[in-house]
C-alpha cells in the first residue's frame, strides 16, 4: 500500500525533524501517523480506532457489535523502531520506509474474556461521545486526559478525535488499556496475518 500524497511534505518534515529529533522520538510520532492513516475509521461512526502511543498498536472494532470483533495492529518489531532504522537513509533521498505489520482478528470465541473489555469500552466511548458540545464538534476534535491512547471516531464528514493530552486516569483510558491488556494477551497465543506497507 503506498501513500504518494504528502510524500515530498513528509520528506521536508523529517529533513527538518532529524536535525532537532532523537530517531526514536521521531519514529514513534510517525508510527502513530502511519496507524492513523492504516486504520481509518469509516465516516459512518460504526468504527472505533484505538491507538496506543507507547507500544504502536492499533485497535479497530465495531461500535454496533457489542462483544467484538477486534482487529488489532502492531508492527513485526515496534513500528517505532523500523522507521528510526530507516528515518536517515529514505528521509533525504524522498525514498519511501517499509513496515512489516502483523493483524489478527479476535472475538469472543477466541479470547472470551474480550466481550466484557470490548463491552465497557464502547460504554465509555457512548458516554464521551454523548457529552460533545457544539463546540467541540465543530472542530471534530474532543481532548481528555489520557497519557497514551488516541481514539478516532468517524463522525459523518470528519472524524472526532479523542487525543492523549495529560496524566490523569478517567475511566475511558482505563477501558482503553484494560482493553488493550486482554487484546495483546490473546494476540500473543494467536497466528498473526503478515502484511508489509510502504510509508
Amino acid at each position: 500500500m503506498r501513500w504518494h500524497s504528502g510524500l515530498l511534505a513528509l520528506g521536508s518534515v523529517l529533513s527538518c525533524a532529524l536535525a532537532t529529533a532523537q530517531p526514536s522520538a521521531l519514529g514513534r510520532a510517525l508510527g502513530v501517523e502511519f496507524l492513523e492513516r492504516l486504520a481509518r475509521p469509516a465516516l459512518d461512526g460504526s468504527d472505533v480506532v484505538v491507538i496506543h502511543a507507547e507500544v504502536g498498536s492499533a485497535m479497530i472494532m465495531n461500535r454496533r457489535v457489542a462483544g467484538g470483533p477486534v482487529s488489532y495492529i502492531r508492527g513485526g518489531t515496534f513500528l517505532w523502531s523500523q522507521i528510526a532504522e530507516q528515518l536517515s537513509a529514505r528521509s533525504g533521498a524522498g525514498e519511501t520506509m517499509h513496515l512489516d505489520v502483523r493483524r489478527w482478528t479476535l472475538d469472543g470465541g477466541s479470547c472470551p474474556s474480550l466481550v466484557d473489555k470490548v463491552a465497557a469500552f464502547l460504554t465509555q466511548i457512548d458516554q464521551t461521545v454523548s457529552n460533545i458540545g457544539a463546540a467541540s464538534a465543530v472542530n471534530h476534535e474532543v481532548v481528555v486526559d489520557a497519557p497514551t491512547m488516541l481514539i478516532r471516531i468517524g463522525a459523518k464528514d470528519a472524524l472526532v478525535t479523542i487525543s492523549p493530552n495529560g496524566a490523569l486516569d478517567p475511566p475511558l483510558q482505563r477501558a482503553a488499556l484494560e482493553l488493550h491488556s486482554v487484546v495483546s494477551r490473546c494476540a500473543g497465543s494467536m497466528v498473526a496475518a503478515v502484511e508489509q506497507h510502504d510509508f
